[in-house]
């Protein structure tokens, strides 16, 4: 991951600064960072195919491994650009509730590539609930994640990856977040 990922404490666009890899994606690796200039935890989204893209010399321009890749690494390109434009359409959906889905924060060029910033969100996944056997209200959460999906739908937007995983569910009061529209069409 270490010549893959930005290192840590890397600035981008002079106030996100990554502080971990979180997740690395066939077109994109997920960060957890900060804002300075709202003082807050971030997430970042980086658009970067590894399987057919490198980091130039400088360790942090993202570019394309070779000519026969151009075309596949365009693609994802659009893909990314895609999910950016997807999140940007869900801004504001405060139906069912406040923070039914990813906030988008930001989205911006830097580094030969796109990055898409979002709310870090606080809870564990459906998916992390299921496999350490914790208990959650599966009812409350499907009307939650029903209502969700219905205010999406009224956007334009289907999601096409709704799995737990994806599914974030609050600490406190087991509000559904419905995260990742990579898929989303």
């Amino acid at each position: 991951v270490s010549d893959i990922a930005l290192a840590p404490r890397v600035v981008l666009h002079q106030r996100y600064e990554i502080r971990e890899v979180h997740y690395l994606g066939q077109t994109g690796i997920v960060y957890f960072g900060e804002d300075f200039q709202e003082n807050r935890e971030i997430v970042i989204k980086e658009f970067m195919p590894y399987s057919i893209a490198n980091r130039d010399m400088d360790g942090k321009t993202v570019i394309c491994k070779s000519k026969g890749y151009k075309d596949q690494f365009q693609q994802f390109k659009k893909a990314f650009d895609a999910e950016c434009e997807c999140i940007l359409r869900l801004k504001g959906l405060e139906k069912p509730y406040d923070g039914c889905v990813l906030k988008y924060l930001d989205s911006f060029r830097e580094n030969g590539t796109r990055y898409l910033i979002t709310e870090k969100i606080k809870g564990k996944s459906l998916q992390d609930y299921i496999e350490n056997g914790e208990d959650y209200s599966i009812r409350s959460t499907m009307q939650q994640l029903v209502a969700i999906v219905r205010q999406i739908h009224k956007r334009g937007i289907i999601h096409c990856d709704i799995k737990p995983s994806n599914i974030i569910l609050d600490d406190e009061d087991k509000h559904v977040t419905l995260i990742d529209f990579g898929s989303a069409r």
